[in-house]
């Protein structure tokens, strides 16, 4: 009897003891999946942000290639090569974004002659703040100096050299120059590749009904892109 009675102890003892460590080993596998992801959107998110200067113009220029792709088959686009119309497509972008440059171009200049006028008068209403903050600068200058001195040592110039406005506004231009130079050149070549591309899908299905369908697909992809972003 007594062995039993012993038994149901003894088998529910070593189910105690066999999922004890199981469960903790599962709850540390859990954890440290949970952190490996975490690192990893991490890690993704921070490759996106130093790569966003390139990320930028490549969406951009896919976009537009949905957008502009139906016009690629209209009846004056349909009889020339697909380069020179990606070409004239390219071209007429160029062109528009040179005219509302051109247009803004003295309201710019207008709003630009007056930053510094903007910039005094900013500076004569924030010096009552800067005041005391100059003086406390100067009085902690004051009593590095004594510190140095009491020390024995000389005190060491540290000259921080401040980017300027000009620099700042340059590099800012270059960086933008160079993301939408790969727009227009990714842009031209998925324009002039496009139907290159569609035709070897197409070419890939085996019977004549999934080449047809192939077809279907992909134009009504691009226009149904190209009606949602327009509207």
């Amino acid at each position: 009897m007594s062995s039993v009675n012993d038994t149901p102890s003894q088998s529910g003892a070593k189910s105690s003891v066999e999922s004890g460590p199981t469960g903790g080993f599962r709850a540390r596998v859990m954890r440290a999946e949970t952190s490996l992801g975490i690192l990893a959107l991490l890690a993704i998110l921070y490759t996106a942000f130093l790569a966003q200067n390139l990320v930028a113009p490549v969406t951009a220029a896919i976009v537009g290639s949905f957008i502009l792709a139906p016009l690629m088959r209209a009846v004056p686009f349909r009889f020339f090569p697909d380069a020179l119309s990606a070409a004239i497509m390219v071209l007429a972008i160029l062109g528009v974004l040179a005219g509302a440059i051109y247009m803004l171009a003295e309201p710019a200049a207008h709003w630009t002659a007056r930053i510094p006028e903007a910039v005094d008068e900013l500076e004569r209403r924030s010096s009552k703040i800067s005041e005391p903050v100059k003086a406390m600068r100067r009085a902690s200058e004051q009593m590095q100096e004594l510190a140095n001195v009491r020390g024995g040592e000389e005190p060491q110039a540290v000259v921080v050299r401040e980017t300027g406005l000009m620099e700042q506004v340059m590099e800012v231009a270059g960086q933008k120059g160079t993301s939408f130079l790969i727009f227009i050149v990714l842009l031209y070549f998925l324009l002039a590749t496009g139907e290159l591309l569609r035709d070897r899908i197409i070419r890939s299905a085996r019977r004549l009904t999934d080449k047809e369908k192939a077809r279907r697909i992909l134009r009504s992809i691009e226009r149904e892109i190209s009606t949602y972003l327009f509207s």
